[in-house]
């Protein structure tokens, strides 16, 4: 399960073919079935929920690094894909419902996430927010997040080093659906 045909434009940003494989096209129909079921959730969504999901999701999947490749190879898949679907839904979709999405769908095909929730003051009186699926220290959806200072979710209980932005890197794609 690989990514599909991509090239990218003058601006650096990556570019899926029209004539993506079937493969993509049923990754597409999932991530907007997952966008929809995340975007529903969301409403009754609380802080203390983000931790819950993270720890069912680490005992019910396998951790980074216990699936091999073709763990990465999904995580590539999700992260490529619903981003890019989340910008064409007719409802809101930005980054918390893209992690919950990314999250579930990685789950039911067996691979441990957990979502980081962290913040940044770029200017006085300014705040922002910004939410990630991380696996293992992969950033999975959105993008670069090392402005942020993670708040939620940033390191598992067994793996206190985990989360940190820095560590984590920059792979994935910015989760503003207007991107």
């Amino acid at each position: 399960m690989g990514i599909p045909a991509t090239w990218t434009d003058a601006d650096g940003n990556a570019r899926w073919r029209a004539a993506a494989s079937p493969r993509f096209w049923l990754a597409a129909g999932r991530a907007l079935l997952e966008l929809l079921r995340a975007r529903i959730a969301l409403s009754r969504l609380d802080v203390a929920d983000i931790e819950r999901l993270n720890d069912a999701s680490a005992r019910k999947g396998r951790q980074a690094g216990q699936g091999g490749r073709a763990d990465a190879q999904v995580a590539n898949l999700v992260g490529f894909v619903v981003p890019r679907i989340a910008r064409r839904v007719p409802w809101r979709s930005d980054c918390l419902v893209q992690a919950m999405a990314a999250r579930r769908w990685m789950l039911s095909r067996g691979i441990a996430t957990r979502i980081a929730i962290g913040v940044d003051k770029p200017a006085p009186g300014d705040f922002e927010s910004h939410a990630w699926l991380l696996h293992g220290d992969a950033i999975v959806t959105g993008g670069d997040i090392r402005r942020y200072h993670p708040m939620v979710g940033h390191a598992p209980a067994d793996d206190p080093g985990a989360g940190d932005p820095g560590a984590a890197g920059q792979r994935g794609t910015r989760c503003d659906p207007a991107d």
